[in-house]
């Protein structure tokens, strides 16, 4: 019920942004990105109305329309907790000493035993499914190292593609945790490509997108890419979301990523919105209107564009 009125109040306030009508300053770049050649803005500014068009005309399963998958959790980092099937015929001894490693509060104990599971596992796939684990672990106590040396061993076997976008989300948020946000949106792009309905995958794109709208001289096309992602990434999460909490939640860390470009706010904005939170999220809408033009003119007018609708319709 909560999901169902959730994506109502979502749809309805997407097509208040789509109905509104490009102003003449963004269709006098068009043009002049048309008659100057620079075809990858012309393309950017092609996907950006387009991607509203569709969401306007089909709703957010437009976005991606085979995201839900019969049975699966979304969370999770990796593939044992979002698809439980997947574990099947895992000798009890091993599926026993897995559970144990899954409910240690200690990281120290969690390895200790899944490098014991690791060594004693005869299925090669359950092993690498064990070593993907183990990065796991790794990679959220800061070991960069061991949890890259983990998803190479994992990678020395055919897994299904659920659990083989988890060695890309894992690499992911390495290339994250080490400064370099193109690294890890190609990684984590991969990731949702293997499993569409994988919320970290998609979540986890946000912050990266955000770190690349603020590189000095980004380019038009670029800008309006990252701002087109960024707000898919952000649609499809709804479809996924047990509760409205998971965006509250969203928002507040979203609050961390430099909330003073427009569209990080018009991303933010959006959030608070859907997490329910109508007058906050006029608030930081805004903010973006009031925002310095840190962006390209074109990449600019078409977000503030956005957000201006959005607030003649809220």
């Amino acid at each position: 019920m909560v999901a169902s009125a959730l994506m109502l109040g979502l749809m309805l306030f997407i097509g208040i942004i789509v109905f509104r009508p490009p102003d003449a300053s963004c269709a006098d770049d068009a043009a002049q990105a048309a008659s100057g050649n620079d075809t990858d803005l012309q393309a950017a500014l092609d996907a950006w109305t387009r991607m509203w068009a569709e969401v306007d005309k089909e709703g957010l399963s437009a976005l991606d329309p085979n995201l839900r998958v019969a049975g699966a959790r979304f969370a999770g980092d990796t593939c044992g907790m979002r698809y439980r099937r997947l574990y099947r015929g895992v000798d009890h001894a091993i599926r026993e000493q897995l559970a144990i490693a899954a409910f240690a509060n200690d990281p120290d104990t969690k390895q200790r035993i899944l490098r014991q599971s690791l060594s004693e596992a005869s299925n090669a796939q359950i092993r690498a499914r064990i070593a993907v684990e183990l990065a796991r672990v790794a990679a959220r106590r800061g070991d960069s190292v061991a949890a890259e040396a983990a998803l190479r061993q994992a990678a020395e076997q055919a897994l299904p593609p659920p659990c083989e976008a988890d060695i890309h989300y894992l690499q992911g948020r390495i290339a994250l945790h080490r400064g370099n946000p193109r690294a890890a949106l190609e990684a984590l792009a991969a990731a949702a490509a293997l499993d569409p309905g994988y919320w970290n995958a998609w979540r986890d794109q946000i912050p990266a997108l955000i770190r690349l709208l603020r590189e000095p001289g980004i380019r038009p096309a670029d800008c309006l890419d990252r701002t087109r992602r960024l707000i898919r990434a952000l649609g499809l999460l709804p479809q996924l979301a047990d509760d409205t909490r998971q965006f509250s939640m969203l928002a507040l860390s979203l609050e961390r990523h430099d909330p003073h470009r427009s569209a990080t706010l018009l991303a933010l904005g959006l959030t608070w919105s859907w997490a329910g939170q109508e007058q906050y999220a006029r608030g930081v809408l805004f903010r973006a209107l009031e925002a310095p033009e840190a962006l390209p003119n074109v990449c600019e007018r078409a977000i503030r564009s956005r957000v201006t609708a959005a607030l003649e319709g809220t």
